[in-house]
């Protein structure tokens, strides 16, 4: 097979390097549209990434917003519950020295009158006094009465009057005693 080369050597070159610039512009298009794509994915996925960045830093706000909330209403709440504790610190549980009492009066003597006094300002200071006044059918079961309170734990002092033993029977009398209360 014989081929003829009918074309001079300089066109052949121009032509060649003819192809080769077509070949190298189509190539620099081509990475030249890629960079562009890239370019617009990458912008968009840099909006599409702070938007979210945006929304997670307001969710993220809110929820510390509301953490600060519970968190103030949990101190709250531990104050008042100090508070009520100080108050259940100091209270004083009459119903169980009335027990108490109720439980050393004897038959033979019935009560008229009853009265509770604090004094102090906190339980370690407080002074509790209690006045009873009453009838005692006899001297002697006030007597019994009167050494049944000095023998008991809870009761500090006992004030009782001579005038207390005046009468043999049907005894008026007052007691005045302070209590020790823990």
């Amino acid at each position: 097979m014989i081929t003829l080369d009918l074309f001079p050597k300089k066109e052949k070159k121009r032509l060649n390097f003819k192809r080769y610039y077509f070949l190298i512009q189509r190539i620099s298009i081509l990475f030249s549209a890629v960079a562009v794509l890239t370019s617009i994915v990458l912008f968009a996925s840099k909006y599409i990434i702070k938007y979210d960045l945006d929304n997670i830093t307001e969710q993220s706000a809110t929820i510390v917003k509301s953490y600060k909330d519970l968190n103030q209403d949990i101190k709250n709440s531990n104050i008042q519950l100090k508070r009520l504790h100080n108050i259940q610190k100091e209270n004083i549980e009459f119903s169980q020295i009335l027990l108490k009492i109720t439980d050393l009066i004897p038959k033979e003597i019935t009560i008229n009158s009853l009265s509770l006094n604090i004094e102090g300002d906190n339980v370690k200071k407080k002074i509790l006094s209690f006045s009873l006044k009453g009838v005692a059918e006899t001297r002697d079961d006030l007597i019994v009465f009167k050494d049944s309170l000095n023998s008991n734990d809870f009761i500090e002092t006992v004030e009782f009057p001579i005038t207390n033993l005046l009468k043999q029977e049907s005894v008026e009398f007052e007691i005045l005693t302070n209590l020790h209360y823990e």
